[in-house]
C-alpha cells in the first residue's frame, strides 16, 4: 500500500493499493479528488498516478509493476498536488509533483515463540520446562496467509533434543485469524523442544510464499517426562531372597493425575535372562488414584562353583499402556541392575590394649600399640584396675569377594557399648562414631584407636566405660 502525503485537514489524502503480480498497468488507478475544505470526494478522481520503477519503464507511458516476482516492491510513485478551490468543476492538477520512492515486500514474514498470555487472541501462557504433554508456541505472520497451505508436516523440529518431537494441531487465534496461529508439539520423552517453517512453506496475498524461512527470539520450550523410575542402579545379590524393589511413578511436578490406568510390561534384556531375573508383579500398575507402584526383582542362587563377572550389567526395561493420551506413548526408563555373586563384607575386630604407662607413642597410633611388642591385649573376662589407660583397638578389613568392585567407600564405624560421657553411648541416643574412611579397597585393613580410662563405680549407678 503506498500512502499519499496529508491534506489541509490533517488527514491521509488516500490509501491507493499497490497493484498485484496479475495487472499489467497502472492506466486505471486515479489520483483522488478533493473537496474545498479539504475531504476527499466520492464523486470523481483526478489525474492518472503516473508510476516509475527504477528506470524500468516499458517506455510508452512509464508504467510497470511495483511488486517483482520475489514478492520485492521497488520504484517510486509520483505524487502531484491538485487545485479544489475552483467550483463545480473538475480538479486540475497543478506543475508541481514529487516522486516518493517506494519500497517493501509482499511476502509473508514469520515468527515461531514459547505462547506467551494474550488477553486479545486468548493465548495462555507456556512454561519454559513443562511436564504438560501438550506444550504451545505461537506463529506469527506479517500479513494475512492461506491457512490451507500451512500443514502439520510443514514444521520442522530438527533443534529438538525431545524424542519424536512433532507438532500435532494447529488453531487460528482467535477463530478466523489469518495472522496469528496456537502451535501445539509433543514429545515422548525429556528434551528441548523447538520449531521452525522453511521457506516457501505458506502463502499469502497474490500468491506470494514466504522467501525466508521462520524465525524466533524465544523459541525453546523443555519438556520434562514425568514418568520417573528409581532407584538406578539397583545391586541385586544371587540367591538373595529380599531381592531388592523400585518404584515406577508419577513426577509430583507433573501437571496432571492420570484419569486412565496406566499398565506396564517389563522386559529383560540378554544378561537379564542369562541369570534369570525374576520382576513381581510381571504387569504392574498406577489406577487413577495413585502416584506409583512399587517392582520386586531377584537374583536365583547360582550353581555350585559359578560366578558372576564383575562389572555385569542388566537392563531392566518398560513400556506403558494406557487410553489417557497425557501419557500414552511416553518412553518409560530403562533401569540399570548390577549383579554380583556374593554380598560386599567388611571384618571389624575390636580388642583392647595396655602399654607401659612411661611412654606416649601408644596416643592414637595404631601402628605402634598392635605392632611395637611394647603393648599387651587384654584377654575377656580379665580384671583392669581402676582408671588404668587403655586403648581399644578397632581393625577393619575389607573382605569383600573379588565379584564385588575393588573399593567400598562412605565406611563408618561405631560403637554402642563404649561411651565419651557426654554425647554418645549407651545413655544416649545413638552409639559413639570411632571413625570414618572414604573408600578401603578389597584386603586392605584400617585402625582407629580409642583411648579411655576406665573408672570403676557401683553397679547400680549408671556409667560405665
Amino acid at each position: 500500500l503506498a500512502t499519499l502525503p496529508k491534506a489541509a485537514n490533517g488527514n491521509p489524502i488516500a490509501t491507493i493499493p499497490l497493484p498485484s503480480l496479475n495487472d499489467s498497468r497502472l492506466d486505471s488507478m486515479k489520483m483522488p479528488k478533493l473537496n474545498p475544505d479539504g475531504t476527499r470526494a466520492t464523486d470523481a478522481q483526478g489525474d492518472p498516478i503516473m508510476v516509475f520503477l527504477d528506470g524500468t519503464a516499458d517506455g510508452s507511458n512509464g508504467t510497470v509493476l511495483p511488486v517483482g516476482a520475489d514478492g520485492q516492491v521497488r520504484g517510486g510513485l509520483r505524487v502531484q498536488t491538485q487545485d479544489p478551490t475552483i467550483p463545480n468543476s473538475q480538479t486540475v492538477s497543478s506543475q508541481y509533483s514529487r516522486v516518493a520512492k517506494i519500497g517493501g515486500t509482499c511476502t509473508p514474514t514469520l515468527t515461531i515463540n514459547r505462547a506467551k498470555a494474550d488477553a486479545t487472541t486468548g493465548e495462555k501462557e507456556q512454561n519454559r520446562t513443562t511436564s504438560a504433554r501438550d506444550i504451545h508456541f505461537t506463529l506469527v505472520s506479517n500479513m494475512p496467509i492461506d491457512s490451507t497451505t500451512l500443514e502439520l508436516s510443514d514444521f520442522l523440529v530438527g533443534g529438538s533434543t525431545a524424542l519424536n518431537a512433532r507438532v500435532t494441531a494447529i488453531t487460528a487465534l482467535p477463530s478466523g485469524s489469518t495472522t496469528v496461529f496456537d502451535v501445539v508439539a509433543r514429545a515422548d520423552d525429556s528434551g528441548d523442544i523447538t520449531l521452525s517453517l522453511p521457506a516457501d512453506a505458506v502463502t499469502g496475498p497474490g500468491g506470494l510464499t514466504n522467501t525466508a524461512a521462520s524465525t524466533s527470539t524465544d523459541g525453546v520450550v523443555t519438556y520434562r517426562n514425568p514418568l520417573i523410575v528409581a532407584p538406578s542402579p539397583l545391586r541385586l545379590i544371587a540367591g538373595e531372597a529380599s531381592g531388592e524393589d523400585y518404584t515406577i511413578s508419577i513426577d509430583p511436578m507433573a501437571p496432571k493425575e492420570p484419569i486412565a490406568p496406566l499398565t506396564f510390561t517389563i522386559g529383560l534384556d540378554a544378561i537379564g535372562q542369562t541369570y534369570n531375573l525374576a520382576v513381581s508383579p510381571t504387569s504392574p500398575s498406577i489406577s487413577v488414584d495413585e502416584t506409583s507402584t512399587t517392582v520386586r526383582v531377584t537374583v536365583p542362587a547360582l550353581p555350585d562353583g559359578s560366578t558372576i563377572p564383575p562389572a555385569t550389567v542388566a537392563t531392566i526395561t518398560h513400556t506403558v499402556d494406557t487410553t489417557d493420551q497425557e501419557y500414552a506413548g511416553l518412553r518409560v526408563p530403562s533401569l540399570a541392575a548390577d549383579l554380583y555373586s556374593t554380598n560386599p563384607q567388611i571384618k571389624i575386630d575390636k580388642e583392647v590394649y595396655t602399654c607401659p604407662d612411661t611412654t606416649t607413642s601408644a596416643d592414637n597410633n595404631y601402628d605402634y600399640i598392635t605392632k611395637s611388642g611394647n603393648c599387651t591385649v587384654i584377654p575377656s573376662n580379665s580384671s583392669l584396675k581402676d582408671a588404668e589407660k587403655v586403648w581399644f583397638v578397632f581393625t577393619v578389613e575389607n573382605t569383600s569377594p573379588d565379584t564385588w568392585p575393588t573399593s567400598l567407600s562412605g565406611i563408618q564405624v561405631t560403637d554402642d557399648t563404649l561411651t565419651d560421657g557426654t554425647t554418645c553411648g549407651p545413655k544416649f541416643s545413638h552409639p559413639c562414631v570411632i571413625g570414618t574412611l572414604p573408600s578401603l579397597a578389597r584386603g586392605e585393613t584400617h585402625g582407629f584407636v580409642w583411648e579411655r580410662n576406665p573408672v570403676a563405680i557401683h553397679t547400680t549407678q549408671e556409667g560405665g566405660v
